[in-house]
């Protein structure tokens, strides 16, 4: 391609090669060819496939082959390189970006010799910037830390997980809890009174439980529920990169069994979620499909007077697959993985209900623990200009102490409002992200929040002898309000 300007002052050309074009070669074996000494030549951006070309023969290859009177007077605007095995600790020449016919380097005499500006280096996916290094063309490259996607996933899945442990944490405690009458008559030392006799404690205790507990049939030895619910959470990204905001449905479904001899009452549940998720300033969008479920376990162990010491323990394992969409700058260009998270914890507490004469409340403190694990599969975003995001699989641990008190009210034999308040502290943490981004090892500890507080408020309604009804509200809340979490769920329960 000959481009002659002999005559014209201020003519431009101006020509690119991003949409797949290629230029041949004239009969002076370049590829573009400037003449005279007024003569423009404008490029507007052009795709390297290497960071350099360190031979002759690379260079006739790969580099831009020019030639003419004026090489000062071709201009590059925009330089994008193919980032594959890109080194950050190493030195690249941008003066081989533009050869002469023989694959000798020419770029300082581009653009009216100065050269090629560092800072008009770029990386299609955004991922990498640039700089200048020395003042002979050298460039070198710097990690866009805002633009990897790993990080912010990590950050998604811990709070993700962390926030549906908790809110399911607190739907099991509504459920998990004691749910049939108790028969006196089989429990040492709290026997019912007989006629004639005074009232005893098992008396006032039965009194109680009618009020909050409808069912009264000794018979019924199994418990079931269901609780659909929706969550919404947002979540402040680690260094500002932006806020994650999640909408997320999903379903509890459980039963429990009154086991003999007053040993407690042992349930298994399942349920599973659907969220979606985005970081905006990141053009990050998450598509999460979780399932999960474990075993419950209460026992009431003690009881003297009208109070009643529990002990509560749950366990849970889930799964997730997320699916991660990556949209470049340009809005349209997007690039795809999909992640595989499993999780798997315990939730054990000790409390005690206390039933209140005067005002027939039930008043119940509780203290405990929580531990939560995750392990992350590999996975990789395999970016365009050959960059490959590649985040190495890793486990991730907390172990958090809880505490709270929970208010229940009886109306009636049918209707009782809840109310309860608590906060959770993580005592330790080990979490920490690797990534291999082309030739490069990184690690980051991933940063979440220490401190939370949570409050749960329920109305609930007996509509049948075996049959309740009950509408809730969580929400759940960082202390630092890098998080906060708001859902309502609907229970049914039935005995039988």
């Amino acid at each position: 391609m000959t481009l002659a300007n002999n005559l014209d002052n201020g003519i431009t050309r101006a020509v690119s090669n991003l949409a797949n074009g290629i230029i041949g070669k004239n009969n002076n074996g370049v590829q573009l060819e400037n003449n005279g000494v007024n003569a423009k030549l404008s490029i507007k951006d052009w795709y390297f496939k290497a960071p350099e070309f360190t031979t002759n023969d690379e260079r006739k290859d790969g580099s831009l082959l020019v030639g003419g009177d004026n090489i000062a007077g071709i201009s590059l605007e925009k330089v994008y390189i193919n980032t594959e095995d890109l080194d950050i600790d190493k030195i690249y020449d941008s003066n081989t970006f533009f050869a002469d016919k023989d694959g000798n380097a020419v770029g300082e005499q581009i653009n009216t010799n100065q050269g090629i500006d560092a800072n008009n280096i770029h990386s299609i996916s955004g991922i990498y910037t640039f700089e200048s290094a020395n003042n002979n063309g050298g460039y070198r490259a710097k990690i866009n830390r805002a633009e990897l996607s790993g990080k912010t996933l990590a950050q998604s899945v811990v709070y993700s997980s962390r926030l549906r442990n908790m809110s399911v944490s607190n739907l099991l405690r509504a459920t998990t809890t004691q749910n049939f009458a108790t028969n006196f008559n089989a429990i040492k030392d709290m026997e019912l009174s007989k006629e004639g006799e005074a009232p005893t404690d098992a008396d006032v205790l039965s009194e109680f439980e009618k009020l909050y507990i409808n069912h009264n049939n000794l018979e019924s030895k199994n418990h079931s529920f269901v609780i659909p619910y929706y969550q919404y959470f947002s979540a402040d990204m680690e260094g500002g990169s932006g806020k994650l905001k999640s909408n997320s449905a999903g379903m509890l479904i459980g039963t429990q069994r009154l086991l003999p001899n007053d040993y407690g009452i042992l349930g298994v549940y399942g349920g599973f979620e659907s969220a979606d998720q985005d970081v905006s300033n990141q053009r990050l969008e998450f598509d999460n499909k979780s399932y999960f479920g474990g075993l419950s376990y209460y026992d009431i162990f003690y009881r003297k007077g009208l109070t009643q010491y529990f002990v509560s323990l749950t366990t849970n394992l889930d799964y997730t697959n997320a699916d991660v969409s990556k949209t470049y700058t340009d809005g349209v260009t997007k690039v795809d993985s999909t992640a595989k998270i499993y999780g798997y914890g315990v939730n054990a507490r000790v409390g005690l209900s206390h039933y209140m004469l005067h005002n027939y409340l039930r008043v119940t403190p509780e203290i405990g623990f929580n531990y939560l694990g995750m392990h992350s599969k590999d996975f990789t975003l395999q970016h365009l200009g050959g960059t490959n995001e590649h985040y190495k699989a890793q486990y991730f641990n907390f172990i958090d102490t809880v505490a709270s008190i929970k208010i229940e009210s009886p109306y009636s034999n049918r209707l009782r409002t809840s109310f309860s308040v608590g906060g959770l502290y993580n005592v330790y943490k080990d979490a920490e992200g690797r990534l291999k981004l082309d030739r490069n090892i990184l690690t980051s500890e991933i940063d979440v929040a220490r401190w939370y507080a949570f409050v749960q408020m329920g109305l609930s309604y007996d509509f049948l002898e075996n049959a309740n009804l009950s509408l809730n509200y969580n929400g759940i809340s960082t202390l630092s309000s890098k998080a906060n979490s708001h859902s309502v769920f609907v229970k049914f329960a039935w005995w039988w």
